[in-house]
């Protein structure tokens, strides 16, 4: 049996990881690959913003759960104190003990193999497997190689077509620019931003997917409330990356029904409205707030403007107003109310707003449907700032 060792701190684990293991699995033949989570890495210090070790391994096991042939082990966030590679080998042959090993690794883990702990007995249980970072890293390899072969009287693997070109350092700093999301599994990335790890911001791109994929039948009207909101962030100086988030998470939670809104209230610890105010057309505000603070990470000032764009509320912030607006004067909004309001927002926020307001108000009142109060409460705020 040939067993490959895919061992780091994956902080966090990446596509990168996921090419080198398919590769390696089918250019040595192996019939298994371990894939092994770090706990306390002797070469390594951790930074601040680095998830713990049950986060690590519940990542990994998230980018790797789709592979064939792959065991995402354990075995060195149990054992106390830094991780050995030479230690771990050792737990693996007690249960492989006819099996033959490959160590697999990177240029900077094979360039600094003569560091590692009793590596004079790790190069009597292994088969060392170099991935190259990039093309530069062959002439390093191929030095460091002869010098193993010398050494150790083995015959190390370098895998020369499979250029592994992503590092998790490049990842982690992409993710803190609104990129890097498809460079790491989906589930791995909701994991991120969720939990706010590595200081990550919502890819905008990956976003609009995801918001397209779970509410197809609403993409014109989010998407164009999206733009709006950026244009009016422009205009009036607020962030526009804020204003983006807010619009395209407004809706994220408008095809529920009021069972479902309900049950979503309780599980974000939203306070649900009650009576006639509990319609899915107020609630999905509510918890389209709740979802997108706790499923996307955004920060409370894109929560609140969620939660307040179908009502308003008195003394609304900037962002606020922007989602309200965004949303009622669209490029899909059609009609000569809305060609005004569109016309006032870009010329005074706080008439457009009253506007919009009142118009809601008399569009429910011919309807017959009674009007949350906070939606009067709003236009009396602002009717009596101009006062």
């Amino acid at each position: 049996m040939q067993i490959g060792i895919f061992g780091g701190t994956f902080d966090p684990p990446h596509k990168g990881h996921v090419t080198a293991v398919r590769v390696a699995r089918k250019a040595l033949g192996l019939d298994q690959i371990y894939v092994i989570p770090t706990g306390k890495p002797p070469h390594k210090m951790e930074a601040n913003d680095t998830p713990g070790a049950e986060a690590r391994e519940r990542m990994v096991r998230l980018q790797f759960a789709n592979e064939p042939c792959v065991e995402v082990s354990d075995v060195e966030l149990k054992r106390p104190g830094k991780s050995y590679t030479v230690d771990t080998v050792r737990c693996l042959q007690d249960l492989h003990p006819d099996a033959k090993f490959y160590l697999i690794m990177g240029t900077d883990m094979f360039l600094g193999l003569e560091e590692w702990r009793e590596v004079d007995i790790l190069m009597q249980m292994v088969t060392p497997v170099v991935f190259a970072r990039a093309i530069g890293d062959h002439a390093a390899i191929l030095a460091q190689a002869a010098h193993i072969r010398k050494t150790y009287s083995i015959e190390p693997r370098f895998i020369e077509h499979a250029i592994v070109g992503v590092s998790s350092t490049q990842v982690r700093e992409a993710l803190k620019h609104r990129q890097g999301a498809n460079l790491v599994d989906d589930e791995v990335y909701m994991e991120v931003v969720r939990n706010g790890y590595y200081g990550a911001k919502l890819d905008m791109a990956w976003l609009r997917e995801w918001v397209s994929a779970m509410q197809p039948k609403r993409e014109a009207h989010i998407r164009g409330t999206e733009e709006e909101a950026a244009k009016l962030a422009l205009h009036w100086g607020a962030d526009v990356d804020l204003a983006r988030e807010a619009a395209l998470l407004h809706d994220v939670t408008k095809a529920k029904n009021q069972a479902e809104h309900l049950l979503m209230c309780q599980k974000y610890g939203m306070i649900p409205y009650s009576g006639v105010e509990a319609s899915e057309k107020l609630l999905h505000a509510r918890t389209g707030a709740g979802l997108a603070r706790a499923e996307f990470g955004v920060c409370d000032a894109v929560v609140d403007a969620i939660e307040c764009h179908t009502t308003g509320k008195a003394d609304m912030t900037l962002l606020d107003k922007i989602l309200y607006l965004a949303d009622k004067i669209e490029p899909t909004r059609k009609g000569e109310a809305v060609c005004e309001m569109r016309k006032l927002a870009y010329l005074n926020l706080d008439e457009a707003l009253l506007y919009g307001l009142r118009l809601n108000l008399a569009k429910l009142k011919a309807k017959g449907v009674a009007p949350h109060p906070r939606t009067q409460e709003t236009i009396t705020w602002y009717m009596e700032k101009k006062i």
